[in-house]
């Protein structure tokens, strides 16, 4: 439930969704849940900027760009970067995960986003 909400919470503010090690856990973790958010979230017009690490998949991800990295950036940690917070969310049998709502912070892991983005491969 901590995760939905999180989710949620991207929907309410309502701000551009930047991912670092985006993971394909997420949809099958969250698998009746994930569709909800994805339709809120296109309503809302709010994009996703996803960097997954390794192998392509063939799945779409709507409202969205999508960029890769090579297959050692793998983790089962993903931090999604939107307005004043910033996500980390640890992908387990049990997700974890941990908002931080300060400008600064957001701010940074931001930058390491762009970093990575100009590394990835569309």
């Amino acid at each position: 439930e901590g995760i939905k909400t999180i989710f949620e919470d991207q929907i309410r503010d309502g701000k551009e969704v930047y991912i670092i090690g985006a993971s394909h856990q997420a949809k099958e973790s969250l698998q009746f849940y994930i569709p909800h958010y994805t339709d809120k979230r296109i309503k809302k017009k709010i994009k996703l900027h996803a960097l997954y690490a390794g192998e392509r998949h063939t799945n779409t991800v709507p409202f969205a760009e999508v960029r890769y990295l090579p297959a050692s950036f793998a983790s089962l940690v993903s931090t999604s970067i939107y307005g004043d917070k910033v996500a980390i969310i640890v992908w387990m049998q049990e997700p974890v995960g941990l908002l931080i709502k300060q400008p600064e912070v957001a701010k940074a892991f931001k930058n390491y986003f762009e970093l990575l983005w100009k590394m990835g491969k569309e």
